[in-house]
């Protein structure tokens, strides 16, 4: 298999970066259940008051309780480790998709990313199979990702990859045209999106769907009207329907108000997360915990303060997911 080198933009980050091998184009054969077909409709919200140590780092413990207790009811199940292994196989290369533009306080936390890793190797895929990525490596770094391969698995963003960080070609859905990540279109087969819980002064919700701005060339372009309809064109792409298993939003430190960059007046500790398969569902979920917190700080709703995240039900309307009137919204 072609070997290719990740390699970050500062020197330190280049030399710890080994060869990360190039992800095969063909998916592996899934022989037990389709997840987006036996699970759509349905977000967990799973939370704990553990999950913070008393540094304000997150135990890495909880966060593992958080996921297995999200997976088993989103699945019935009780092995966590036999659910991962229905979503992704020994032989994928598996790219988390994190979010860190707001900085250290409200970015994916390194800790839940290494619990889901960690469920990662009981299924057997090989550490140097995964990378942790985001648009830029500063942005990672800062939010606390070290940005190498010091752990087994790739950290870097898109704009580290020799060679130049997108497609050459132009991928088109609806009103978008854009070049992808070439992590997305060359070096994973599966993909997980770990967003934040937090709002968007334009589309109301930052969440999954949205996440995937992230690895487009152009994200500028596509945030009149709320964002709608173009996270649903973005989403259509079969490029990102085929390889996106698994959506796990960090709300271990939520936002309600001012986003998506951090705001310490309307940020709070909600403790836990947001899972599911169904995107859409996942993102109906974090609107719903956002409402929540806006209703208890006196707030106007979504609706009210004119961002009422149309995008969800544009999305649902285009078959990625159950209408949210629908979504079957559990906490463990």
């Amino acid at each position: 298999m072609k070997r290719r080198r990740f390699l970050g933009t500062a020197a330190a980050a280049a030399a710890a970066l080994t060869p990360f091998g190039r992800a095969a184009l063909a998916f592996a054969s899934r022989k037990k259940f389709s997840a987006k077909a036996d699970f759509r409709g349905r977000s967990i919200r799973v939370r704990s008051k553990k999950v913070f140590k008393d540094d304000g780092a997150l135990d890495e413990k909880t966060c593992r309780i958080l996921i297995r207790e999200a997976l088993a009811e989103l699945s019935g199940s009780k092995d966590t480790t036999s659910v991962f292994r229905t979503l992704f196989d020994p032989e994928d290369w598996v790219g988390i998709k994190v979010n860190t533009i707001a900085g250290r306080r409200l970015s994916t936390r390194p800790e839940l990313v290494r619990a889901v890793i960690s469920f990662l190797d009981e299924v057997g895929v090989k550490r140097e199979r995964i990378v942790v990525f985001d648009r830029y490596s500063h942005e990672l770094r800062r939010a606390g990702f070290h940005v190498g391969n010091d752990e087994g698995y790739y950290c870097v963003g898109t704009d580290g990859l020799e060679g130049g960080g997108y497609s050459g070609n132009l991928f088109e859905s609806g009103r978008v045209g854009t070049r992808i990540s070439r992590i997305v279109t060359e070096r994973c087969t599966a993909l997980i999106d770990m967003p934040v819980v937090k709002d968007h002064e334009l589309a109301g919700v930052s969440g999954s769907l949205k996440n995937w701005y992230g690895v487009i060339s152009n994200p500028n372009k596509y945030h009149a009207n709320g964002c709608d309809p173009f996270i649903a064109d973005l989403n259509e792409l079969d490029l990102l329907r085929r390889k996106v298993r698994l959506a796990i939003a960090d709300g271990t430190l939520s936002q309600c108000e001012g986003g998506p960059g951090y705001k310490r007046r309307w940020a709070w500790r909600w403790g836990g997360i947001v899972a599911g398969t169904d995107l859409v569902a996942v993102d109906e979920g974090i609107r719903r915990v956002l409402e929540e917190e806006r209703a208890r700080k006196g707030l106007p709703t979504l609706e009210e303060a004119k961002r009422p995240a149309r995008f969800i039900g544009t999305c649902a309307r285009r078959g990625l997911g159950v209408v949210p009137e629908k979504v079957d919204l559990k906490e463990v």
